[in-house]
């Protein structure tokens, strides 16, 4: 059973599911999809995590700390999209600046900038405060975010988005990390591949 779609996405949502880089026993029975509408400079991420949900890692969410930017989020379970602004006809390359946005189950969150693939990353200071909403229900874990991008990307810019996470799983033995996103397309799990960034938002 999936979760119900928010009204605010509407027809015009695109849909994504999430890929384990390495599928495995652990991974089999999970299932990560959502959806993804721009609407101006408001984005819109939804994340529903699903199956056998209860194996991911995530802290009591009735015990929520305060939000806060925290670094190295991706170390533990994390929700993760990356964003690059391009021309009309043409794609993300390597030569590109985007960002990555972390956002934890506990709901901490962070925002880093790159000039190019891997390079020169830095705090996004543009982003001062990135609030959004995180529940679970018995059928799964649900995420909701809902980003002004204005101080990132002009609204009439075309967006291409890449959607990822990081799981930590139980296991019988050490907690097994697993990677996901729409598409893998290197030999590495690697969300900072520029063809990872693998759905355009049209203005």
């Amino acid at each position: 059973m999936s979760f119900p779609i928010n009204d605010a996405f509407g027809h015009s949502s695109q849909h994504f599911q999430l890929l384990p880089f390495q599928p495995n026993a652990h991974t089999q029975n999970i299932a990560i999809k959502g959806n993804v509408l721009r609407d101006g400079s408001q984005l819109s991420v939804a994340y529903w995590i699903e199956g056998d949900w209860e194996k991911v890692i995530i802290p009591d969410l009735r015990f929520h700390r305060f939000p806060e930017r925290r670094d190295r989020l991706w170390e533990k379970t994390c929700f993760e999209f990356f964003l690059a602004a391009v021309d009309a006809n043409s794609t993300h390359t390597k030569d590109n600046p985007y960002w990555e946005i972390n956002l934890s189950p506990e709901g901490h969150w962070n925002v880093f900038s790159f000039m190019g693939y891997r390079h020169s990353m830095r705090v996004e200071s543009a982003i001062a405060t990135l609030p959004f909403n995180v529940r679970t229900s018995p059928t799964g874990l649900h995420l909701e975010i809902v980003m002004d991008t204005s101080a990132l990307i002009a609204p009439d810019k075309p967006i291409q988005i890449g959607i990822s996470m990081v799981t930590l799983l139980k296991t019988e033995a050490d907690p097994a990390e697993a990677f996901w996103a729409i598409t893998h397309p290197s030999t590495e799990a690697d969300f900072h591949h520029p063809d990872s960034l693998a759905m355009q938002l049209i203005p």
